[in-house]
């Protein structure tokens, strides 16, 4: 336990982003959804990742169920459907040449580190809000 509390004291003192132990839970609210790269309009596919806000990079182990909703302009919902973290990667059925936003909220306030299999959790489940140009 000394260990892991050196480490996490070692990591912030760094700059370095590190899930802080909090009670018997592993905390870290640098994370957020971003997403990667888009093509709705003209394949219907969308990638995202969990994402260090403090690092500024995606983090490739960890994982969170999803709900994806496609909007219109004007707020219609175009499509929706839900992912369950393991593929980063969203193909929708058929192109949306109306899609203005995509909005992604995860089921829960935590990820998942696929590696060691531990919850890291966060304030409030994570969500976004992406324009597309």
């Amino acid at each position: 336990m000394k260990k892991i509390f050196l480490i996490v004291i070692l990591s912030q003192a760094l700059g370095v982003s590190a899930q802080t132990l909090v009670g018997d839970k592993w905390v870290d609210n640098n994370l957020s959804i971003q997403i990667v790269s888009e093509s709705l309009k003209k394949n219907g596919i969308f990638e995202y990742c969990v994402y260090n806000d403090q690092s500024e990079a995606c983090v490739q182990n960890l994982s969170t169920g999803i709900e994806v909703k496609v909007l219109a302009a004007n707020g219609d919902v175009l499509w929706e459907g839900v992912g369950t973290g393991r593929a980063k990667r969203i193909k929708v059925p058929v192109k949306l040449d109306q899609a203005y936003k995509i909005r992604i909220t995860a089921f829960k306030a935590f990820v998942v580190n696929k590696t060691t299999g531990n919850k890291i959790h966060q304030d409030e489940p994570m969500m976004v809000e992406y324009i597309i140009e």
